[in-house]
């Protein structure tokens, strides 16, 4: 005879899980939990199931987290047989003995790794969790092979048997194996493991996020300011080639490291991209392979294998942008490094576009250069102060034409740059 709870309302309705006799039962988001559960209103560590010394057992929530009990919510209860519970959306009914044959009978008892997830994935030995987002829960992991930490993410189980969720994941993951440049996070693999599917990728140790890193580290040097611009604008130009989108969401996914070296671990696939990967039998085999084998009840069905157009991406992500729009992005980063505030159109407009004269400045023109080396940017070259106007102004005439364009004028300023400084 043991106590078990089973699981009668929710994404894991029909799984019941043996409580141990003889320590805690830990509920959560949280990979460290006994039980690991995802869902609206549940914290990393929700609540514990306790043995009691003479038998059966206590709920008890974690800190000021709520479990409901009879239309009414509480944080502490000794639990007695049929009591039913709710945790988030996930309804639970608690057996004070439930007999191993009948469980096996009645209830579909099967080995359950997503339900009694241990400190380890795979080979790899979870030590604390990064960040969550709606799709995946990003874990910092050490390797056992190399003894090296790495970044896991985590695809949650609740959305298991959402197509359009699965096949984002995976085409995300998919890409990110082929990218192969210095600015983005390297994929090293795709496993599964537990029935869960996850992605293992390089860990940027030290990293700051991209927009603290704006407001913290600004304004800069006009050397390290350019520097950082060219790599970045590099990054655009590679992503451009491989159809994907970076920094259209907030937060951006964009890290930087050392010597302000930027790592982007995120990204989205524009919709040509998602198009053409999803249709390739090396896609179809790759998400069967994946998911079909699976030791779960989910099983794909046509509607796994097929993209509904409509339900692609979240809204805002769309075709792949003019390039005149990377230009500009990278501009209003330069603008920023340089200046120490945020991108405002209307104040860069006065300061930058009306400052950008004709090639042979006559004296109106010398008179909006003088004006836009007031304030912020007064310490600034006229020829840097002249590539940023060429980068954020919406006027396409006088914008730089490709991003090639950029890198290279970014890459002569900072070689003669490196003259002067030598």
């Amino acid at each position: 005879m043991t106590s078990a709870l089973r699981v009668v309302s929710g994404y894991l309705t029909g799984r019941v899980l043996l409580l141990p006799g003889n320590r805690s039962f830990t509920v959560g988001t949280s990979l460290e939990c006994d039980f690991v559960l995802f869902g609206r209103n549940i914290s990393k560590l929700h609540c514990k199931i306790v043995p009691n010394p003479g038998g059966g057992h206590r709920l008890e929530a974690i800190r000021d987290a709520i479990v409901g009990f009879k239309d009414s919510k509480i944080q502490r209860l000794e639990l007695a047989d049929g009591d039913a519970l709710d945790i988030g959306d996930c309804g639970l009914v608690y057996h004070a003995e439930l007999d191993n044959e009948q469980s096996k009978n009645d209830y579909k008892v099967v080995p359950d790794r997503r339900l009694l997830a241990e400190k380890s994935l795979d080979n790899y030995r979870i030590l604390r969790k990064i960040q969550m987002t709606d799709m995946d829960v990003t874990y910092m992991a050490l390797d056992p092979t190399t003894n090296k930490r790495v970044s896991i993410k985590l695809f949650k189980t609740e959305h298991m048997n959402s197509p359009k969720i699965i096949q984002r994941f995976l085409s995300r993951a998919m890409v990110g194996l082929t990218l192969s440049h210095p600015h983005f996070a390297e994929v090293h693999l795709i496993g599964t493991a537990h029935g869960n599917c996850f992605v293992v990728s390089e860990l940027v140790e030290d990293q700051a996020k991209f927009e603290r890193f704006l407001r913290d580290k600004t304004p800069m040097p006009v050397f390290e300011a350019l520097a950082f611009v060219k790599d970045f604008t590099e990054a655009l130009k590679h992503a451009r080639s491989r159809k994907i989108l970076v920094g259209r969401r907030k937060p951006s996914g964009i890290f930087v490291a050392k010597a302000n070296r930027i790592r982007i671990a995120n990204f989205d696939l524009s919709v040509e991209l998602q198009d053409v990967l999803t249709e390739t039998a090396a896609f179809q085999d790759f998400l069967t392979e994946k998911f079909q084998s699976r030791q779960s009840d989910v099983v794909l069905s046509e509607e796994h294998t097929k993209l509904d157009r409509l339900q692609r991406e979240p809204k805002g992500i769309q075709n792949m942008p003019d390039e005149g729009v990377d230009i500009m992005m990278a501009g209003r980063i330069l603008y920023q490094l340089l200046s120490g505030k945020s991108f405002q159109p209307k104040t860069a407009t006065k300061i930058i576009i009306d400052g950008y004269g004709r090639n042979a400045p006559d004296p109106e023109d010398e008179e909006k250069i003088q004006l836009l080396r007031a304030g912020p940017f007064k310490e600034y070259p006229r020829d840097i102060l002249m590539v940023l106007a060429k980068m954020v102004t919406a006027d396409a005439r006088k914008r730089f034409k490709s991003l090639d364009e950029v890198i290279t004028t970014l890459q002569k300023h900072l070689m003669e740059s490196s003259k002067d400084l030598s």
